[in-house]
């Protein structure tokens, strides 16, 4: 690790900074990290030093009052790193073929991610949160998948089927939930030994848990556990490094009343989530049609919550 130094962030989340010897570095950093973690602005940088890693990662870890680091809230003798951008995850699909994770800047990748969550997840993009990306690392094998499953392939309008290799292939959004406060969270208050509090702000924060608002997988590489890896990272290796200093992780899944019964929640399980025992009722949503348009869902939804500890690694 290399310390920065003289470290600024423009407007469109550019983080410039010198290395030791004086020559320049410029990352981009995506919005929603740069809001999460809080270093924004100039004065707020100054509870922060910088470092990056000999692969481009980029860290900010906290200080307190004296200069030194300090210690993450919930994972007694590791420092309060948060990861800012540039490290790249290692993930596997359920054929093995091998993925690379990311949060990528404000580019290409980020684009493309936002894209695919606007067409693919029935809520769309969500306004705020930080985009976690999954790519196949070999372009022949995610040609492979996509000819494998052209045969009976789901949603043939989407541009995804036509698509250069190489491109973004799933992707989940991160944050925090304040405008509800899910009947599972006492599952996660019994987990941590805590008094779950009533307001839904002090909650978040006793509890330190985060939230994932949206997974979603292009057509032409679902069934390949993709978006179960991404979870299984989030649990295992990112996790503790995200912005707000989590030791939760809360998602949920809404299902028609008419398939709850049969609805064994293994895309969750799998990666190593538990289910609260009771659904609740969550309000209507849209669907994707076979258009590609958004449709009013008829059915009665159920909501499922699942949650699980982060791994401190």
């Amino acid at each position: 690790m290399e310390e920065l130094h003289s470290v600024a962030i423009s407007a469109d989340g550019v983080l410039t900074a010198k290395r030791a010897d004086d020559s320049v570095v410029a990352i981009e950093i995506q919005r929603g990290v740069v809001a999460g973690a809080r270093v924004k602005r100039s004065r707020d940088r100054e509870k922060f030093r910088f470092e990056i890693d000999d692969n481009g990662g980029l860290s900010a870890i906290e200080r307190d009052g004296s200069g030194s680091d300090r210690i993450h809230p919930f994972f007694g003798g590791r420092p309060a790193r948060i990861c800012l951008a540039g490290q790249t995850y290692t993930g596997s699909t359920d054929s093995g073929h091998k993925l690379e994770v990311a949060f990528p800047g404000q580019a290409t990748d980020l684009s493309h991610a936002s894209k695919l969550l606007r067409r693919t997840h029935p809520r769309g993009l969500p306004a705020s949160g930080i985009v976690l990306t999954a790519r196949f690392a070999d372009r022949s094998a995610q040609n492979e998948v996509r000819m494998r499953a052209s045969n009976g392939g789901q949603d043939p309008w989407s541009p995804a089927w036509e698509e250069d290799a190489g491109s973004v292939v799933g992707a989940i959004t991160i944050s925090r939930l304040f405008h509800g406060n899910p009947a599972g969270r006492s599952d996660l208050a019994r987990a941590v030994d805590v008094e779950l509090p009533t307001t839904r702000n002090d909650a978040v924060d006793k509890l330190g848990v985060v939230w994932v608002s949206r997974i979603a997988v292009d057509a032409p590489y679902r069934g390949q556990a993709i978006g179960t890896e991404l979870l299984r990272l989030l649990r295992t290796s990112i996790g503790a490094t995200l912005p707000w200093h989590p030791r939760l992780i809360e998602v949920m899944q809404s299902v028609p009343l008419d398939k709850l019964m049969t609805s064994d929640g293994n895309f969750f399980t799998k990666a190593g989530y538990h289910r609260y025992a009771h659904p609740t009722y969550t309000a209507p949503a849209h669907m994707i049609g076979q258009n590609g348009q958004r449709q009013v869902h008829r059915t009665p939804l159920r909501s499922l919550y699942y949650w699980a500890r982060i791994e401190s690694t």
